[in-house]
């Protein structure tokens, strides 16, 4: 996808007021893109959306590339009266530093402090002033950068995981223009930022087919771990598990394949993403992420601020799923078992006889 039109998608999306289990005006954005594609999107009993990419000849009875990735953002409920609840994770001392918070209909009050009885699952906080027009159930977020390109930086104040979602309309509009075979599908879920909520229904009703090869795609913390403007990076685990080695491998091959694209590989372990969820419940997992600044809006001294990433790792993300779809259902697992296996024998081959029975 061109530069211009993807950061118009990008804006779109990351324009749109979300939280966990308050993704409605998220949801609607996917189902528009979709339609102007003419794909039609499944709503599951917890409000997880699916859209299926299927065409070809014995293309549907091929198990399906699934991307994953998540409708929400950590940020306010309002609440009622002066009072907000905060879904996500974020240190304590951000929710009680004053920082300015502003929400979807506009409104603006000042974070003062927590509340009285707020645990580790509520983030109960009070308000510097009540917000009589402003309906209980309505978003909030710090008030930072909203959307901005700079050169190859984009800062927004919702990176994690609205372009993950960007990635997945990006790659199912390629699918689209380009009418090749395929079979891949997108998994938008919701309430991941409270403990991967609409994932873990998924998953343990099975909607998806067991034989399915599930891909995650986030945007990660890269403190210390990758770099920004390095390239996508191939996911090989989270913070709570080590990801399926076969398709960490195909996802290699995948970018090897791709001319000039600049890729890296590393374990993302500042957080849990959802291929641990699936791969609890006994799918194939792999991942794939962005190298994400100022990850969960946390700045400098624990003020709010945007995130950011690298425009061309973005532009890269989407190269590379798109190039993994388009070839998925020509992998066959089996020679590339075997590959690796005449590799391994080449190099006994070529070894000095040092270990000879």
């Amino acid at each position: 996808m061109r530069r211009d039109a993807l950061l118009r998608l990008a804006r779109r999306l990351l324009e749109t007021p979300t939280a966990a289990g308050l993704e409605d005006a998220m949801a609607a954005v996917v189902r528009r893109e979709c339609a102007r594609i003419d794909l039609p999107v499944h709503e599951d009993p917890w409000g997880n959306l699916l859209a299926r990419c299927e065409r070809g000849s014995g293309s549907r009875s091929m198990p399906p590339v699934v991307f994953v990735a998540h409708l929400d953002h950590p940020a306010f409920e309002f609440l009622g009266g002066d009072h907000a609840e905060f879904l996500g994770g974020v240190p304590d001392a951000m929710l009680a530093a004053g920082a300015t918070v502003v929400f979807a209909d506009g409104a603006r009050a000042r974070c003062l402090a927590r509340r009285r009885g707020t645990t580790r699952r509520r983030r109960l906080v009070r308000l510097d002033r009540a917000l009589p027009d402003t309906p209980p159930g309505t978003p909030g977020r710090w008030d930072v950068e909203t959307f901005a390109v700079d050169g190859d930086r984009l800062t927004a104040w919702g990176i994690d995981d609205l372009l993950g979602v960007c990635t997945m309309l990006a790659c199912l509009r390629e699918l689209a223009a380009a009418r090749g075979r395929t079979r891949t599908w997108a998994l938008f879920t919701r309430a991941e930022e409270i403990g991967l909520l609409g994932t873990i229904h998924a998953a343990r009703a099975g909607i998806l087919p067991e034989d399915a090869l599930v891909i995650s795609l986030e945007t990660s913390n890269a403190a210390g771990r990758v770099a920004i403007g390095g390239g996508p990076v191939i996911r090989v685990g989270d913070r709570g598990t080590i990801f399926d080695p076969a398709a960490t491998a195909l996802l290699e091959r995948s970018a090897a394949d791709l001319r000039g694209l600049s890729w890296q590989r590393a374990l993302m372990d500042g957080g849990v993403c959802e291929a641990s969820a699936w791969s609890a419940f006994g799918y194939r997992c792999g991942g794939l992420c962005l190298p994400l600044g100022n990850y969960h809006n946390i700045g400098p001294d624990l003020t709010p601020a945007a995130e950011y990433v690298s425009v061309r790792d973005l532009q890269g993300l989407v190269r590379l799923c798109t190039h993994l779809a388009t070839g998925w259902l020509d992998h066959d697992p089996a020679a590339q078992r075997s590959r690796l296996r005449e590799r391994y024998e080449r190099i006994l081959d070529q070894a000095p006889r040092r270990l000879a029975p």
